[in-house]
This record gives C-alpha cells, sequence and structure tokens, in this order.
C-alpha cells in the first residue's frame, strides 16, 4: 500500500508541475499521472493474487478512476487476444463487461474497511459522474446498508445530485433522532456532528430555504469559529437577507483565520 500510495502521489506531484508550465487549458485537462500505467499493471497483479487489504484495493480503485473513471479494465485475457479474436467474443462480451472497474474495487475495499471516507468520496464521484452504475453501487453495498457510514454516503451523493429533500431526511434521522411514527423518538448518535450540520445547511441553501440554511450556518460558525468550508454559501445567505453587518463579521473574521 505505502509503495503504491507514494508512486501515485509523485505522479501527482508531477502532473501538477507539468500543469504550470501548461497555458493551453485543454492541454492541461489531457495531462495524466505518469505512475498510473505502471501502478495498474502492477495492483492488477496483486489483485489477482489476492495480496491486496482494504487499502492496497483503494489506491487500485483511485488508479482505475483516474484512468477510465467506471468502465471496466480489459482483463489479462483480453490483453493479448488478436483483434480477430476479440471481434469473434465482441458479441458475447464487450471490453467494458470484462476486467476490473474502479466503482467495484472500491466497494470491495469499503466493504473490508467502511471507515475510509475517502474511498467513500471517490466512490460517489463516479456516481455522481455515471449514473448508469448507481443500482450495481446499491445492490454491492447492500451488506454494509445499515452501516452509519453508509448513510453520510447517501447523504454526499444526494447532495451533489441535488436530491436535497432525500438528503434533509437522512440527516435528521442521523443527527436529531427523528424517526418514523411507528419508531417512536430518540436522540440521534450523531446530533453534534458539525459535518452534518454543514451538510444540511448546504441542503437547505440549494433548495433556497435560506432562513433554514442561516440558522444552521450561523450556529455552526458559533460552534466552530475558525471553519471556513462552505462559509461562501454562508456569505451568499447573508447577503441574499440583507444582513449587512452580519456579512462584514463574517468577511473579516475569514480573512483573520
Amino acid at each position: 500500500y505505502l509503495r503504491a500510495f507514494s508512486l501515485y502521489l509523485d505522479g501527482e506531484r508531477r502532473k501538477e508541475e507539468q500543469v504550470t508550465e501548461l497555458r493551453d487549458p485543454l492541454e492541461r485537462t489531457k495531462l495524466l499521472n505518469s505512475n498510473l500505467p505502471q501502478l495498474e499493471a502492477d495492483l492488477r497483479r496483486s489483485n489477482e493474487l489476492g495480496e491486496l487489504d482494504a487499502f492496497g484495493l483503494y489506491v487500485y480503485g483511485v488508479v482505475l478512476k483516474e484512468l477510465r473513471g467506471a468502465k471496466r479494465a480489459p482483463s489479462s485475457g483480453e490483453r493479448h487476444k488478436t483483434n480477430n479474436e476479440f471481434n469473434q467474443t465482441a458479441d458475447a462480451r464487450t471490453d467494458e463487461s470484462v476486467g476490473d472497474a474502479a466503482h467495484v474495487i472500491l466497494i470491495r475495499s469499503i466493504l473490508k474497511y467502511p471507515f475510509n471516507w475517502s474511498a467513500w468520496l471517490d466512490l460517489g464521484e463516479l456516481c455522481v459522474d455515471d449514473s448508469s452504475i448507481d443500482q450495481e453501487v446499491e445492490e454491492l453495498l447492500l451488506p454494509i446498508s445499515d452501516h452509519w457510514m453508509y448513510h453520510f454516503f447517501c447523504v454526499h451523493v444526494f447532495i451533489e445530485e441535488k436530491a436535497n429533500e432525500n438528503a434533509i431526511a437522512i440527516i435528521e434521522k442521523l443527527a436529531n433522532g427523528k424517526m418514523s411514527e411507528n419508531e417512536g423518538q430518540q436522540q440521534g448518535f450523531f446530533i453534534q456532528s458539525a459535518y452534518l450540520q454543514s451538510q444540511l445547511a448546504m441542503a437547505y441553501y440549494d433548495i433556497r430555504d435560506y432562513d433554514s440554511a442561516h440558522d444552521h450556518f450561523l450556529a455552526l460558525a458559533e460552534r466552530e469559529p475558525y471553519r471556513l468550508d462552505n462559509m461562501d454559501a454562508f456569505s451568499n445567505v447573508l447577503y441574499v437577507k440583507d444582513q449587512k453587518v452580519a456579512l462584514s463579521h463574517l468577511a473579516h473574521r475569514s480573512v483573520t483565520v
């Protein structure tokens, strides 16, 4: 894991250095981590031998995601097929139906160790970019569908996809303990979670419920005065509500931090 992740970070550092030298925005977007092909080959071999733990699978998933998104990599056998041989089997299975897919590898990592939030975020990015994998992701995650990390993941994806009502419902259940009428009322386990409160504020902001968003942003700022995440959205809320004094205070505090 350490070797693979170090190679990945080294390639990212070199890519950033090359990006600064390019002026054409299109060329910048085409620039890739030069270590990805080597990492894919090494990690695929280790995966086939069953040598990857949760973190090794995470790096492998990230590599596949950077190379081809949610598309599947060709299997080892497919790589050695001739063009004619490949065409003969095209009706049975396409190039995207074999080999490893980033979302499948990331889910395997998550099932082994559900507390790696970075793996969840990469999986969420794939889901947002390609909705065709949503059903498969949901089915593969069924073994941990009751896990609180799964619910955090759902909140993240719902907000990214602007399904804010669904996100609010999950957050209220996690943070405020609002259950169904049959289950009664009980205190949520994450009632003190600043992350969930920030997500709740963003959800209300996206549906233009500025009063509710303001209340949650204000409570968040009072609880964590040095927090800068999502403060740009808070400033927009203050501007819309014409709270010039509060907006000036927020700007001064942000500059001070």
